[in-house]
C-alpha cells in the first residue's frame, strides 16, 4: 500500500496529537527568604506558603497526583533538632553539624520527604500549600534557608468527543483512499 505526502503527514501529525495528550511534565516551586536565611532561636517557628497560581493552578481542573517537599536548613554549631509541619504532616528532623548533605554548602541539611494524600488535596483545593518549620532545641538554634516543592500533575485525559471526531477523520481518511484505489 503506498501512501502519497499529504497522507503520510496526515497520519504523523495524528500520532503526534495522540501522544502529546498523555504527557506531562514536573512542576516546580521554590521558596527563599527575602532577606536570606531566616534565624530559628529555641522553639521558635517560621510559616511560608507555596502558591501555585503563578504557575498556572487552576482551582478546579488542576490535580496533582504526587509530591516532594525539600528543606534545607543551615548550622555551624550544634545538631538541633526541629519540625517541618505540611497540613497533618510532621517530619521529625535532627540538624547535621558543620556537614554537608549532597549539594548544600557546608553547615547544611537538605531534608525530604513524599506529601501525603491530605497534603497534596490541601494543594489541589487552591494552589496553595502551608509549610512551617519549627526549631525543637533547648537550647541551640540554625537556619531556614530555602525550600523546594516538586509535584506532577495528573496526565491529561481527552474527552469522548475529540477521540470520535478524530475517529472520523480517519474513517474519511480510509474511505478516500479507497476510492481513489478503486478507480
Amino acid at each position: 500500500m503506498k501512501f502519497n505526502k499529504s497522507t503520510l503527514s496526515a497520519i504523523a501529525f495524528t500520532a503526534a496529537s495522540l501522544f502529546s495528550i498523555n504527557a506531562h511534565a514536573s512542576v516546580i516551586d521554590t521558596f527563599a527568604p527575602k532577606a536570606g536565611e531566616i534565624k530559628l532561636n529555641k522553639t521558635e517557628s517560621t510559616t511560608f506558603e507555596f502558591n501555585f497560581a503563578d504557575l498556572g493552578f487552576v482551582a478546579g481542573s488542576t490535580n496533582y497526583l504526587d509530591g516532594l517537599l525539600s528543606v534545607r536548613l543551615t548550622d555551624a554549631s550544634g545538631d538541633e533538632t526541629g519540625t517541618i509541619s505540611v497540613g497533618d504532616q510532621k517530619y521529625d528532623f535532627k540538624n547535621v553539624k558543620n556537614g554537608t548533605d549532597g549539594d548544600v554548602a557546608p553547615g547544611g541539611s537538605m531534608f525530604s520527604f513524599v506529601l501525603s494524600k491530605a497534603s497534596l488535596g490541601d494543594l489541589n483545593a487552591d494552589g496553595i500549600l502551608f509549610v512551617t518549620v519549627t526549631n525543637t532545641s533547648s537550647p541551640g538554634d540554625f537556619r531556614f534557608a530555602d525550600a523546594r516543592l516538586t509535584v506532577n500533575p495528573a496526565a491529561a485525559v481527552p474527552e469522548p468527543v475529540s477521540i470520535a471526531l478524530l475517529g472520523a477523520g480517519l474513517l474519511g481518511m480510509g474511505a478516500v483512499r479507497r476510492r481513489r484505489a478503486v478507480k
